[in-house]
């Protein structure tokens, strides 16, 4: 039932009821195997393995549930998904506690999942934005900050009921919490209105008598890739150390129980952090914060790494303070990007990938301290490092408030553009207008030339490294992938070089300028990478016609292909923004997207040819990830051909454009028209319009030309006004070139 605003609750007390429903919520389900899995298998005769394996399902579940349950949220609001969560982790613990065999198991965790996914973290995050809106910040922190202390809480009374009722009456116990004290807390919540109008969002304020403001574009598409990198990249890490942080650490031949001590200190230096975040941090740009607390995990892992045991202490706190604040990072930075509308789905959504890093993160961290024993932990702080790379590529938030908005519009609508509105042709009308009210422009964009510096930068400090390690392992694979990468940088620079030559000004021989450098440089990507992709399916169809086991060069190239993926996607999230508008950028981005497929193919392959001796995974999975990506780049090879051939552009129908000039006041005919792409980004036409009646003046052809960009996306257009055919190929019905 809505609450109205004189009987809301006061903050702080909402957040103690959301915060002690998540301790509970986390106690019970996230951190219940670490005491439950030895017991459970040895009762069930089952190994360690198969019992983490059911909680890995029930993480991998939590993340498809995700969406679902955050649509959930924004329909129903906070209490009720709550309500209904703390039934499903009940009756869930009760299946567990009566569980006889790996399917049982399976399926109970299966079901404790569907709960983690609607009633963990998001679910209470969710349900304060409802209430506070962008206001919902600093009740995040507090959260967080409560149920900080579920491991603390939680492992203690874990083992007290284990040691008194056995791991079924645990659960059991578990369970009855849930029925007991969580669901009297979460009925106990108000409903999902806001405490009143003054502190509401003008957006979701009924009845309000002012307008809203202006409406704010959007973040770009990449925020959202870039946001859901930064969560997995920290889940992975969090689960990782969750898992295995005391095995990591008497790898290093640190003592069990120095081992157990150190790791203790990852909860209390995550409230710290939380602390931190709720009194210092909460004064600087939440984006910052969250790139200074991606620092801890890959600085800690460096300093163990480089100084041994002795600094396992401070490894631990700071991975704990670093993974505290981004806790709250995930709360808040998709609430700074996008606001509190539609922020439970969205939250869904943006999760999905960190639950699904979080379920694979104890078995790729098992496998890496199997084989490598301390340096496994390079694989934690490359995801680290891939993190804090995603949030330095993140642009700042949109400005939200009245005045900020000045450089987004920089640029004055109605300058003169510098061209001649018109000329005497023939004797005849012949307008050369550009219509000003829309962005198109004759020079091509400069945006990017920052990310083709930094991804030239990136992939050839990459391919230093990888060539320098190959030569020193004596490493064939990584010296030939080396080579490889090598052809991306040749890409870049081949598809920057384009779009630089299209920036030329036109002088007497190119009077155009060299816009078609741009399409060329495409064409050529699209070439290079189809060459690349022939040479990779054939290597992959020789390994699989000889049905020779092939030598593996160890887990080493897989770290490097693990390294390589963050490269490659990194290189191309800079290019996602420009990449469906412009076809230079997009075979730039195409080409970065195969090597991160096929990293990533390698990383997949080398892990299960390794685990389980697959060794024919390595080509199947090669030809499988060439179809994609030739299916992908074919498109952008055809275009590419096409339009260097003087080929009317994709979007633009002939047709309708004689159509929309036929329908022009005083125009009879339309004779000679020609619509062709003059760069990547430009596309220009040229016709005739026979009017024997009425004569165009300028107005006549600027809105002709304005309403061919507004509609067609076409910049350059010059038309001819003529009241009698006079040339052989104005004579005639037909009207288009062909």
């Amino acid at each position: 039932m809505p609450s109205s605003p004189s009987s809301f609750p006061p903050r702080w007390r909402l957040v103690l009821q959301l915060g002690s429903g998540q301790t509970l919520a986390y106690a019970s389900t996230y951190y219940l195997p670490a005491l439950l899995a030895a017991p459970l298998a040895a009762d069930l005769g089952l190994d360690l393995a198969t019992v983490f394996a059911a909680f890995s399902l029930a993480l991998a579940i939590s993340a498809l549930v995700g969406p679902a349950a955050g649509r959930a949220l924004d329909r129903l609001g906070g209490r009720t998904v709550l309500i209904a969560t703390n039934l499903l982790f009940a009756s869930g613990l009760l299946a567990l506690a009566a569980v006889q065999g790996p399917w049982g198991l399976l399926l109970a965790w299966a079901w404790l999942g569907v709960g983690m996914g609607s009633g963990l973290y998001e679910a209470a995050f969710a349900t304060v934005v409802g209430w506070y809106g962008r206001e919902a910040g600093r009740a995040i922190t507090g959260i967080t900050l409560v149920a900080g202390f579920a491991s603390t809480v939680g492992w203690p009374l874990t083992a007290v009921l284990i040691d008194a009722f056995g791991w079924r009456g645990a659960c059991i116990g578990w369970a009855l919490l849930h029925l007991l004290l969580g669901l009297p807390v979460h009925l106990a919540l108000p409903g999902r209105r806001r405490p009143g109008p003054a502190a509401q969002p003008v957006e979701l304020r009924a009845g309000a008598q002012d307008p809203p403001p202006p409406a704010v574009t959007g973040p770009p598409p990449r925020v959202a890739v870039l946001l859901a990198t930064v969560f997995a990249a920290a889940w992975f890490c969090s689960t990782a150390m969750a898992a295995h942080l005391p095995a990591l650490l008497q790898a290093m031949g640190v003592s069990l129980a120095a081992a157990v001590a150190a790791g203790a200190l990852v909860g209390p230096a995550q409230v710290a952090g939380r602390l931190l975040e709720f009194t210092w941090l909460r004064r600087l740009d939440p984006l910052l914060s969250a790139r200074l607390a991606s620092l801890g995990h890959p600085l800690g892992a460096a300093a163990l790494l480089l100084a041994g045991s002795a600094l396992a202490a401070p490894f631990a706190l700071l991975h704990g303070l670093g993974i505290g604040i981004l806790t709250i990072a995930k709360g808040t930075l998709p609430l700074l990007y996008y606001g509190p509308l539609g922020y439970g789905q969205r939250q869904g959504w943006l999760m999905m990938p960190a639950r699904l890093a979080q379920a694979v993160a104890p078995w790729v961290f098992g496998l890496g301290l199997q084989a490598w024993g301390r340096q496994a932990l390079l694989i934690t702080a490359v995801a680290g490092l891939a993190g804090l790379g995603a949030l330095l590529l993140l642009p700042r938030p949109p400005a939200r408030q009245a005045g900020t908005m000045g450089p987004m519009s920089s640029q004055d609508p109605h300058a003169p553009h510098g061209h001649p509105a018109r000329e005497r042709h023939h004797g005849h009308r012949h307008g050369h207008p550009h219509p000003h009210p829309h962005s198109h422009s004759h020079e091509p964009a400069r945006g990017h030339d920052r990310a083709f510096a930094l991804g030239i930068a990136l992939n050839l400090g990459f391919v230093a490294i990888e060539a320098g390690y190959g030569w020193q392992v004596d490493s064939l694979a990584l010296l030939a992938d080396a080579g490889h990468n090598l052809g991306d940088v040749a890409g870049l620079v081949l598809a920057w070089g384009g779009a630089l030559a299209g920036r030329l000004r036109p002088d007497a021989r190119h009077t155009y300028g060299w816009k078609r450098a741009s399409l060329l440089a495409a064409f050529l990507n699209a070439l290079l990478l189809l060459v690349a992709m022939g040479a990779l399916g054939w290597e992959a169809l020789q390994r699989l016609s000889s049905l020779a086991p092939t030598t593996l060069q160890g887990l080493t190239v897989v770290v490097v292909a693990a390294v390589g993926i963050g490269v490659n996607t990194a290189t191309a999230l800079l290019f996602l923004r420009g990449q469906a508008q412009d076809l230079n950028i997009r075979g730039a981005f195409l080409h970065m997207v195969g090597d991160a497929l096929v990293s990533l193919g390698v990383v997949i392959a080398g892990l299960l040819a390794w685990r389980f001796g697959w060794t024919w995974l390595d080509p199947v999975v090669s030809l499988g990830i060439v179809g994609v990506i030739v299916l992908g780049t074919w498109g952008l090879l055809r275009q590419s051909l096409h339009l260097l051939f003087d080929g009317v552009p994709d979007g633009v129908d002939l047709g309708e454009v004689q159509a929309l000039l036929e329908g022009l006041p005083g125009v009879e005919r339309v004779h000679d028209l020609h619509v062709w792409a003059m760069g990547s980004t430009e596309t220009a036409l040229t016709a005739h319009l026979l009017m024997p009646e009425r004569p165009a003046d300028d107005l006549f052809l600027a809105d002709a030309a304005q309403q061919l960009q507004a509609r067609f996306g076409i910049a350059h257009v010059t038309l001819q006004a003529i009241r009698t055919p006079f040339t052989p190929s104005c004579v005639g019905r037909s009207s288009m070139p062909g």
